[in-house]
């Protein structure tokens, strides 16, 4: 009796703290989704074009400080597998939350496991699994291709495996009509714990990618966080501070009833400095996804992305990835304009500190 009294009152006073810590970064919130309208990027993007070589940047005070590199570096180094973001564990870390709450892109490796997760086993689904195919030229997907819907087949999982496609893919979430696909997505979500996206407490949606031969996806962003799982092959991915996007020319795509997507019209294997003299200026860090492996992209940041195929143990030659795409605890403003960051990243990361230690205390103790 003595130990449920100590911890109840152990519940209690962790709640106690957690709720003053959420009251004290709830409002004002910082760090709009939108480029150009973030101070969180303003003196650091500022930085990227005030330097003619590499750039330092110091991600936060007692933050580690990563190589922002050139386009042409930047290639060398995924040609040669390389990764210049922060690689964490599994583990729940203060060190890793403080990551999160400044919006630093880190790679989590081996987060999942082939027996948890293979490409055998999202295969297994593809009957019930409707997606879109993207043409190629070549092997790159053209910046119109990115969100023009027009462009796209649609085919289940199956048939395009079948086909002479050679890029699909999907977003689905549990709510949806069909019980099947929801009842994929809860698959997907159980494999994937929670303890991946520190600060989100809801999920907006699992979206499915798989290429069977190499391809290349334009610059982009995102305005929501994003959990890119590579299941089968290899990925390589370019990142870009929000700010700095105006270096790769991005044009608005339309997407029909929602807002237009941007997308670089740059393709940074074949680069012309002389129509696009702004790309020079461009640095970026440099990420490799082995299968297993994950990779925080934070809300706004623009990707680059390549797929590297490889057979699987049944002769199938693809690149199998997941995207998690959630919106963090922090409400919209106002303006319904995403806030990506709270104001104070310490206090944000203390607090889920002691909800993740909540959580588990209470899953031991009391389930």
């Amino acid at each position: 009796m003595a130990f449920e009294g100590w911890g109840y009152g152990v519940v209690i006073v962790a709640f106690l703290i957690t709720a003053c810590l959420h009251e004290q970064v709830a409002t004002p919130v910082c760090g709009f989704w939108t480029p150009g309208r973030s101070p969180l990027w303003s003196a650091q993007a500022g930085s990227t074009f005030a330097s003619d070589g590499v750039v330092w940047w110091p991600t936060f005070p007692s933050g580690p400080t990563l190589q922002m590199s050139t386009f042409e570096d930047a290639i060398t180094y995924i040609d040669a597998n390389h990764t210049t973001v922060p690689v964490t564990s599994r583990a729940i870390t203060h060190e890793r939350l403080k990551l999160h709450a400044n919006l630093v892109p880190h790679v989590y490796r081996r987060w999942l496991t082939p027996s948890k997760m293979n490409a055998s086993a999202i295969v297994h689904h593809g009957h019930v699994l409707h997606g879109k195919t993207k043409p190629l030229r070549g092997n790159y997907i053209s910046h119109r291709s990115v969100w023009d819907s027009t462009l796209a087949v649609k085919l289940t999982l199956d048939e395009f495996l079948h086909s002479e496609h050679k890029y699909w893919s999907r977003c689905y979430d549990s709510s949806g009509s069909d019980p099947k696909v929801s009842g994929w997505v809860d698959w997907v979500l159980e494999h994937v714990s929670p303890d991946i996206i520190p600060g989100i407490r809801t999920r907006l949606s699992v979206c499915l990618r798989v290429a069977l031969e190499q391809s290349r996806m334009p610059f982009h962003f995102d305005a929501k966080h994003n959990i890119l799982i590579q299941i089968h092959g290899i990925r390589k991915v370019l990142l870009m501070m929000p700010d700095t996007g105006p270096t790769v020319y991005p044009t608005a795509i339309s997407r029909g009833h929602e807002p237009p997507g941007w997308v670089s019209t740059l393709d940074p294997r074949h680069l012309n400095y002389t129509e696009h003299p702004y790309a020079e200026k461009a640095r970026m860090l440099v990420v490799t996804l082995f299968p297993g492996d994950a990779l925080y992209i934070p809300a706004a940041w623009w990707h680059y992305v390549e797929n590297t195929p490889s057979v699987d143990g049944y002769n199938n030659n693809f690149s199998i990835a997941l995207n998690i795409f959630a919106q963090a605890q922090q409400s919209k403003s106002l303006s319904k304009e995403f806030h990506a960051q709270p104001c104070d990243p310490d206090s944000w990361a203390v607090r889920e500190t002691l909800t993740y230690m909540l959580s588990k205390f209470q899953h031991r103790f009391f389930s």
